[in-house]
C-alpha cells in the first residue's frame, strides 16, 4: 500500500564568520543562520528534513579552531533541531560532528523523531584523510545504520563514504526504504549508481555549492536544487518494486490491468523498471509475487545459477 513521505533537502553553505556581529557568539550566529534556512520550508509540513554534512560549523573557520568550537557548541544545535522537530511534528536528519562517550568525536547523522527524541546515530565510516582525524579529533564509525521511522526504514552515508563499495554492500543487505547522503561534496554519478545498485531512493543534502538531489531506485535524478532555491520538496511513495523486463512483459501488463493504480517507471536501456502502487489494498511487492514476476536481483541471481549449471557440465 502507498507509503508516502514528504522530504525537504538542502543545498547551502555553512555560516560565514566574517559577517558575524561582533557581540554575537559563534554558536548563536550559526543557529540563527540554520534557522534562516529551515524556517521557509516548515510551511511545507515535511515528514523529514535532511541537513548537509557538518551544517553547523562556520564555513571560514580555521581548522585549528574546530575542536575548541565543538566544545563551545556542545549540544546546543542538536537541542535547537529537537525543538524544531517537536514543534513541527517532523523527523530531522542532523549532520554534524558530535562528541562520543569515549571522548573522541564522530562525523555523524543523528536522527530526531517527531517528538524531538534522538532515535539513532550513524557515524561516518570512511573519514577523509588526514584532515578529519587530525583537525576534528574524529575517529571512524564501524557499521551501517538503519533508522526506524514511522514512514519506513532509513539508512545514511556521509560524504567520502560514497566512494566505497563496502557501504553499498552493507545497505543492500539491510534493505532500507530510503537512503540519505549528507555531504560536503556533490558525489557526481556515484550518487546515481548507489541508488540503482541498492534499488533505493537516494536523497542528498549538500554544502559548498553542490546541488542537492533526489534520485529514484532506477538511478534517475527526479529533483535537483537550482541557483534560485536552496532546497527541494518532494513526496515519495516508498511502496515500490524493481523488476527485470525479461519474462515479465506480459505479467506486468496483466498486473496493471487488474491494478489500475500500479504505475510503471522506465528510464530505458537497462532492462529494469520500477512498479509503484498508489492503492491501499495491497503492495507493489505483493503484486509482483501474485503475478509470479522476478524481482531484478532475483533475475540476476537466476542468471548466475544458470551460468554455474553450464560451467559444471563443461
Amino acid at each position: 500500500m502507498a507509503k508516502k513521505v514528504k522530504i525537504v533537502t538542502f543545498s547551502f553553505n555553512p555560516a560565514v564568520l566574517k559577517y558575524k556581529p561582533q557581540e554575537q557568539s559563534v554558536v548563536d550566529y550559526e543557529i540563527e543562520w540554520l534557522n534562516s534556512k529551515i524556517q521557509p520550508v516548515l510551511m511545507e509540513n515535511p515528514d523529514l528534513i535532511v541537513m548537509p554534512e557538518v551544517c553547523d560549523r562556520p564555513m571560514d573557520m580555521p581548522r585549528e579552531q574546530f575542536v575548541e568550537y565543538y566544545e563551545e557548541r556542545g549540544d546546543k544545535v542538536v537541542q535547537y533541531m529537537q525543538k524544531i522537530a517537536r514543534e513541527n511534528h517532523c523527523y530531522i536528519a542532523h549532520s554534524a560532528v558530535r562528541k562520543a562517550e569515549d571522548g573522541f568525536n564522530r562525523n555523524s547523522v543523528q536522527m530526531i523523531d517527531r517528538q524531538g527524541n534522538l532515535i539513532g546515530c550513524y557515524d561516518k565510516n570512511y573519514l577523509c584523510p588526514p584532515g578529519e582525524n587530525v583537525y576534528s579529533n574524529c575517529i571512524c564509525g564501524k557499521d551501517a545504520m538503519i533508522f526506524e521511522c514511522d514512514f519506513g526504514r532509513v539508512g545514511a552515508v556521509i560524504c567520502y563514504d560514497l566512494n566505497f563499495e563496502e557501504m553499498r554492500q552493507k545497505y543492500k543487505k539491510l534493505q532500507p526504504d530510503l537512503m540519505l547522503f549528507c555531504s560536503a561534496f556533490g558525489g557526481g554519478l556515484m550518487k546515481n549508481f548507489f541508488a540503482f545498485d541498492t534499488r533505493r531512493y537516494f536523497v542528498s543534502s549538500c554544502a559548498y555549492d553542490c546541488p542537492a538531489e533526489i534520485i529514484n531506485p532506477l538511478g534517475e535524478t527526479i529533483r535537483k536544487t537550482t541557483n534560485h532555491y536552496h532546497y527541494i520538496v518532494e513526496t515519495l511513495n516508498l511502496d515500490y518494486a524493481i523488476v527485470h523486463l525479461d519474462h515479465n512483459w506480459e505479467k506486468i501488463r496483466a498486473a496493471r490491468e487488474k491494478y489500475p493504480l500500479l504505475e510503471l517507471s522506465d528510464v530505458g536501456f537497462i532492462g529494469v523498471v520500477m512498479l509503484t502502487y498508489e492503492g491501499m489494498d495491497t503492495t507493489a511487492k505483493e503484486i509482483v509475487k501474485e503475478f509470479d514476476m522476478r524481482f531484478a536481483d532475483e533475475y540476476l541471481d537466476w542468471a548466475r545459477e544458470q551460468r554455474e549449471i553450464y560451467l559444471s557440465k563443461k
